[in-house]
């Protein structure tokens, strides 16, 4: 009965994502500065319900598969979906964007973006907007809900939120922001090589690398405290991506936090349905 259920399970997986990819589906495409121009995947649905910004993680794209199965899946469910690449600087950017490359965006470039498609959403007059966003981009939408008080955004939920110190160490990370704050007091600012996230060889002045580096467990847990938008947590208890002590630290931020047990970073195999099903209930609770 188990094997027939999964079987099933993935079955129905397989053809959501398929149907979703068809001619549902509408890409926007807008210049927000010079010649830059933003896309976004979008799928109009009831008027109803609220809208959804779907955000990915660090340097990816919508069509990481995390962010693109969950898509699929409230698109299907009569939610409004908007799926933006935040550009990186790269005009119709359609791949991720390697470590090695060389970085020029900042987090407040990426934060204009998120606001920019906010306020697209609001103007097509939508029931609300709820923000869902993974890995690090999770993190980018705590920051804007936190730094905006957009009375549009009717709630936060954050899937696998990173902590950023946790794969290169915070002494290590501390040791970064500590010499790239020194260079800009000398003026410097200039190309170097850092550690971040699951980058080894991440090339960027320390403007740009501050801009993303100094969101540390602390900052992290002050951005908790300091939104007024309802915020939602949802974690894999197998998340090799985060230490032992940031689920405490969360739940001290008096965040809502829900630990979906046996799920990874991903939520990849069986579990993409337990990270449905666990989203799809917070989207309910906010009152829809």
């Amino acid at each position: 009965m188990w094997v027939m259920r999964q079987f099933v399970l993935f079955f129905i997986s397989a053809l959501g994502v398929c149907l979703s990819t068809l001619s549902f589906a509408e890409i926007v495409e807008v210049k927000i500065h010079k010649n830059i121009i933003a896309t976004a995947e979008y799928v109009k649905g009831d008027p109803d319900k609220p809208a959804v910004i779907l955000l990915h993680g660090f340097l990816q794209t919508h069509h990481f598969q995390t962010v693109n199965r969950l898509g699929a899946y409230l698109a299907d469910e009569g939610y409004t979906v908007l799926s933006p690449t935040l550009t990186l600087g790269v005009s119709k950017r359609r791949k991720s964007l390697s470590c090695e490359a060389i970085h020029l965006h900042s987090m407040d470039d990426d934060q204009k973006e998120i606001k920019f498609w906010v306020s697209w959403l609001t103007q097509r007059a939508h029931t609300g907007v709820v923000l869902i966003g993974h890995s690090y981009g999770s993190l980018q939408l705590l920051i804007y809900a936190a730094n905006n008080n957009d009375p549009a955004v009717i709630k936060v939920i954050a899937t696998s939120l990173v902590d950023i110190e946790h794969t290169i160490g915070s002494d290590v990370n501390k040791h970064q922001v500590d010499s790239a704050k020194k260079m800009l007091e000398q003026n410097i600012d200039e190309l170097k090589s850092y550690r971040i996230n699951y980058c080894n060889k991440y090339m960027a002045p320390p403007s740009v690398f501050l801009s993303y580096a100094i969101w540390n467990k602390e900052k992290v847990v002050e951005l908790l405290m300091a939104t007024s938008t309802p915020v939602h947590i949802i974690m894999g208890s197998k998340d090799n991506r985060v230490s032992q002590n940031w689920l405490a630290l969360l739940k001290e931020a008096n965040a809502n936090v829900l630990m979906v047990e046996g799920a990874g970073h991903f939520f990849d195999a069986e579990y993409e349905f337990d990270l449905v099903d666990s989203v799809m209930a917070s989207i309910i609770n906010a009152g829809f």
